[in-house]
This record gives structure tokens, sequence and C-alpha cells, in this order.
């Protein structure tokens, strides 16, 4: 188990230019927006831990990945926020993506083995309430039913 990372804004421009991410942070915003980098991230980050769910133990802490899956994750946010623009990415940026993708696919298995966190939220599971089923014959018994005895 280990602990798992919580990304921010400067995690981007360890994979893009940060004059890049400044613009994708703060162009074309409306006069009420704010920087969409945490609601982007926010949604990104639960579809990276919807992935992953059920093959590794996740974080208790919300917005948190893996650190194995930092780079996938960032390369998915920086996609979101490229899209918001109509930035169209060049081919090595589509390749990253397309490849944080495929990780995501094989995410948890040996083949791309994930960490499960320290801090392992216990799902909420409800128990069932039990019954028993009684089931009572009716009717007489024939001499076919008492064969053998």
């Amino acid at each position: 188990m280990t602990a798992w990372t919580t990304i921010s804004e400067s995690d981007l421009e360890d994979y893009q230019v940060a004059a890049l991410v400044e613009a994708l942070r703060t162009a074309a915003l409306g006069s009420s927006q704010d920087d969409p980098f945490s609601e982007i991230a926010s949604d990104r980050i639960a579809y990276i831990r919807n992935r992953i769910a059920g093959r590794v133990t996740l974080s208790g802490t919300a917005n948190t990945v893996p650190p194995e899956l930092k780079a996938q994750t960032c390369w998915l946010i920086l996609e979101s926020m490229n899209n918001r623009l109509g930035i169209e990415p060049n081919q090595s940026q589509r390749d990253m993506i397309k490849r944080a993708y495929d990780d995501l696919k094989i995410a948890g298995t040996k083949d791309f083995a994930v960490s499960s966190a320290d801090d392992a939220e216990t799902p909420e599971v409800e128990t069932g309430g039990g019954f028993s089923l009684a089931n009572t014959p009716t009717g007489t018994i024939t001499r076919q039913d008492m064969a053998g005895l």
C-alpha cells in the first residue's frame, strides 16, 4: 500500500509547456467563470478512479490517484482542457493521450500493477436481513413416498 497523489495545476507543467498550461487555465473564461482546472481535474480523476475500482483498493481521500497513474491523469486532464478551447493536440500529444487510455484498460493487472491506497476506504455495504424458507409438504404420504423405508 502507498499514499496516493493529488494532482495540482503545476503537475500539468511536467507534461506540457507552462505557457500552454497557463493559457488552458485562463483563456476564454466567462465573466463569472473561474479557472476550469479544478472542475476538469475532478471529473477526470473520478473517471480514472472508476476505471480501477474493484481492481485495487481506492483511497479514502477524494481526488487522488495512484502514483503509477499520475502521468496518465495529467494527460487526460490536458486533453479535456484542450478540448474546452478547441485546440487540436499534435501527434505526440495524441500518442500520449492514447497511451493513457490504453494504460487504464490494463491498470491493476499484472501487466500494469497499481498500488492500493494506504488510506483505503471501506465500501459501505448493507448486510442482508436474512430469512429462512420453510417448505412444508402438503397432502398425504403414499406408498411411493415411503419406498425403501
